[in-house]
């Protein structure tokens, strides 16, 4: 996965360019029993938005956030939240099925 990074980008494009790279952005975390998958969408007034989903392996328990973030800061919200899911033990897996489109 590429990170994104606002400074690559001239301000005049940077609005839509961040909509069309973090659009399909997804990942998921696992350990062996617990499981975290982010991704980052626009909405439908064209604002991005962080999702995020967390819970445990085979159970029913767990839950789920939607953030509203600018265009300038998605890309780093995810690094942020990639960073900490790494730190904590999690291992990256493949991008969650049904979030691909």
């Amino acid at each position: 996965m590429t990170t994104l990074d606002i400074d690559d980008y001239p301000s005049a494009t940077i609005q839509d360019d961040l909509i069309q790279a973090t659009c399909s952005q997804a990942c998921r975390w696992e350990t062996l029993t617990r499981y975290y998958e982010v991704f980052v969408h626009a909405d439908l007034f064209g604002d991005l938005v962080l999702h995020k989903q967390w819970g445990g392996k085979g159970t029913r328990l767990g839950g789920t956030r939607v953030v509203a973030v600018g265009h300038e800061s998605s890309a780093r919200a995810f690094a942020v939240i990639e960073k900490e899911r790494l730190r904590a033990g999690y291992s990256k897996v493949n991008t969650p099925r049904r979030l691909t489109a």
